[in-house]
């Protein structure tokens, strides 16, 4: 649970603020924070919610071990995005993907 300080602090939020919204005491969540104390499933669902990651990403689960850290970044980043600012990155990466897979094509036919 390393990953909750660096994604409280991308939307900065205090440790008083998350507590808050947790409806737990600051140390409670410190102890979150630091590793120190367990939470509930619950309460990392909803601690999940505030910090618009998922329950994975809390955890630090991966299931793509071997991607690439710019890859890792790039979703850490979307993560931080409003639904219609995931709508124009979704149409420019259909884009590339349209782009790539036509070259695919012009390349075979050849």
């Amino acid at each position: 649970m390393l990953n909750i300080k660096k994604y409280r602090e991308a939307l900065d939020l205090t440790q008083t603020q998350v507590s808050q919204m947790l409806d737990v005491a600051r140390t409670t969540y410190i102890g979150y924070e630091n590793g120190t104390r367990e939470m509930s499933y619950d309460t990392m669902k909803k601690l999940a919610t505030i910090l618009k990651v998922t329950i994975d990403d809390l955890l630090d689960f991966n299931v793509n071990k071997g991607s690439s850290k710019i890859k890792d970044n790039l979703i850490y980043k979307i993560n931080k995005l409003s639904d219609k600012e995931c709508e124009k990155i979704d149409f420019f990466v259909q884009a590339i993907l349209t782009t790539k897979q036509i070259s695919l094509e012009q390349h075979y036919d050849e």
